[in-house]
C-alpha cells in the first residue's frame, strides 16, 4: 500500500490545523484506487493511516501478482441457518 502513500493523500486526511492535543479524529475514507479506499486516524498528535481494499476486485488480478495480499475464502455452509 506504501505506492498509495502521498503528499496530497496525507494532506487530505491530516490536515495540520484539524487535530488538537485530546482530539481523537477520524477523516475519510478517500478513494485512492477503483478498489482501495484510505482513511486516517489521528490521536494526539499520533496519525495513522489505515487503508481498506475490496478483495473481490482482486479476485482480477493474477495470482502471481498478490501473492500474500489476499487469501480467498468461499464461504462456509453455516448449519445453524
Amino acid at each position: 500500500m506504501i505506492e498509495y502513500v502521498s503528499e496530497a493523500l496525507l494532506a487530505a486526511l491530516f490536515p495540520p490545523d484539524a487535530g488538537g492535543p485530546d482530539v481523537l479524529r477520524v477523516a475519510g475514507p478517500v478513494a485512492v484506487d477503483d478498489a482501495v479506499e484510505a482513511s486516517g486516524i489521528e490521536y494526539a498528535g499520533t496519525c495513522h493511516l489505515v487503508f481498506f481494499v475490496d478483495v473481490m476486485a482482486l479476485r482480477t488480478v493474477p495470482p502471481n501478482l498478490a501473492p500474500g495480499t489476499v487469501r480467498l475464502i468461499e464461504p462456509a455452509e453455516n448449519p445453524d441457518r
